[in-house]
């Protein structure tokens, strides 16, 4: 089988695809992953072609844009990039499913074109959704708008869900029509929603233990997992991080993530005061290129990054944004995890975390050092939340959603671009 790979975002974005590359690789199959060329790096450490995509669509530009991740603004300006990137998207996908002649097209599920172009060319497309937000259904006990934890937030997400969908359907649907339309394709119905859920196969890459199946889930929806892949395998712990960490008791990690870290505001700053009001040692991960903030003792230390991978498992607790990403690798070292949400599926992912039990939630714009002491306590001291997240990561340390995801694209295009059972 040939594969050809389309994926934009960010890290958290482009590892789940290395990682159902490299599964096919392992199978026997070629992958071909069609990239920005920033993560030119990423995909050779993956040992996977690469090839990139137009000038058009930056990620470095976009991910250091200061409205990326706030909570109105961001969507806006996503959609935006988004638009302006389409013809010039579905030109590099005409061009290298030409050129490449592939068996099956495999894309992020915000890759609208990949399924116009797949269904011109007429090969199978598997779209990939990596959160569980974009599989909307009413059967979901965290409703796809809830922002905040609790029954009750979700019951009045579900009302104003109710209220709102017709309008932002009609609304949506008229924006992708209108893509579809400037690029020469006829207009769709459902054409925002169903092209998430879209694809002959569509892959959730999630553990039912984090969001199981439900009723309303797309027809042809496997959930696969998380995948297990953190860059390139070879990359250990930073000496001086690795030192700090064998000096004294686990620390707490704080990280924004490879994008929402560049809209830090002060995020780091705050951290290191709540570890000294806690009396406990912490790592801040600023960023690569991103000025550290003048820490108030030796308890804490800043470094640009470090593998979540090696560096969650060894935390006291552990401090993100909700990236699927990040959540997956906090889930899985079993250690308790405060979610500090900034926008798009964070806050779905959030709710999600405190809703098992394996952790806290507190809104970003409520972020004070006392209210982070307070939740960090809590996170720490209640001895359920560790209880809990430990017996999570029991039960998501099964097989690698990427060798499902592998199994799953060969049976599909076995069967001529039928998805099978």
């Amino acid at each position: 089988m040939r594969a050809l790979i389309v994926t934009l975002g960010s890290h958290g974005d482009l590892y789940p695809f290395l990682a159902i590359g490299r599964a096919l690789e392992a199978r026997g199959h070629h992958c071909t992953v069609l990239v920005d060329p920033f993560f030119a790096r990423e995909a050779a450490c993956a040992g996977l072609e690469m090839r990139p995509l137009p000038d058009a669509i930056s990620f470095e530009k976009l991910s250091r844009h200061p409205h990326l991740f706030h909570r109105f603004r961001g969507p806006g300006l996503l959609m935006r990039n988004l638009a302006s990137a389409t013809l010039p998207l579905t030109e590099a996908l005409r061009h290298n499913l030409s050129t490449h002649d592939p068996d099956l097209l495999l894309a992020h599920h915000i890759v609208l074109p990949a399924a116009w172009v797949a269904g011109e060319r007429g090969i199978p497309h598997a779209n990939v959704v990596l959160a569980p937000f974009a599989w909307n259904t009413a059967a979901d006990p965290v409703p796809t708008i809830q922002v905040g934890p609790g029954a009750w937030r979700g019951r009045q997400a579900r009302m104003l869900a109710r209220l709102l969908d017709p309008v932002l359907r009609t609304a949506c649907d008229a924006w992708v029509n209108g893509l579809r339309a400037r690029a020469g394709f006829p207009p769709a119905r459902n054409a925002f929603w169903g092209g998430f859920r879209g694809g002959e196969l569509n892959l959730g890459m999630w553990p039912s233990a984090f969001r199981p199946p439900l009723p309303g889930d797309p027809a042809q929806g496997v959930i696969c997992g998380f995948p297990s892949y953190d860059g390139d395998p070879n990359t250990r712990l930073d000496d001086d991080l690795e030192r700090f960490l064998e000096a004294g008791e686990p620390p707490i990690v704080f990280t924004l993530g490879s994008t929402a870290v560049n809209s830090a505001d002060g995020f780091f700053a705050i951290a290191a005061r709540a570890c000294a009001r806690l009396g406990r040692r912490g790592v801040l991960l600023v960023g690569r290129g991103n000025v550290p903030p003048a820490v108030p003792s030796h308890d804490v230390i800043a470094v640009s990054w470090a593998p979540h991978s090696l560096l969650f498992p060894r935390a006291l607790a552990n401090v993100h944004h909700g990236g699927i990403g990040t959540c997956a690798q906090a889930l899985r070292a079993g250690r308790p995890t405060l979610v500090i949400p900034h926008a798009y599926d964070q806050f779905n992912n959030a709710v999600r975390v405190e809703a098992l039990g394996a952790g806290l939630m507190l809104a970003r714009h409520r972020l004070t050092a006392a209210r982070l002491h307070e939740k960090l306590e809590v996170c720490i001291g209640d001895a359920s939340i560790g209880a809990r997240a430990e017996a999570l990561r029991g039960r998501l340390t099964g097989e690698d959603g990427a060798c499902v995801a592998a199994r799953h694209l060969e049976r599909l295009v076995d069967s001529g671009g039928r998805a099978a059972a």
